[in-house]
């Protein structure tokens, strides 16, 4: 998966689209964002869901990576 980004006043501060199987989409809507601790690592990550042109994604960001979850 890919992302795309609205530039912000931090890095990477908003995403503006997602490429899932190849096919880009516009991202329509942020539903929420919020942050979460991993209990383990101790590490924060970032959780988005988004309203994309095919449907609702949640996307979660440890810092390096992105999923969908």
């Amino acid at each position: 998966m890919k992302i795309k980004w609205y530039p912000g006043y931090k890095k990477n501060e908003k995403p503006s689209a997602i490429t899932v199987n190849g096919e880009e989409q516009q991202i329509q809507k942020i539903i929420s964002e919020r942050f979460i601790e991993d209990s383990l690592t101790r590490k924060s990550k970032k959780i988005f869901v988004v309203q994309a042109e095919k449907g609702v994604y949640k996307l979660l960001h440890d810092g390096n990576n992105w999923e969908v979850i």
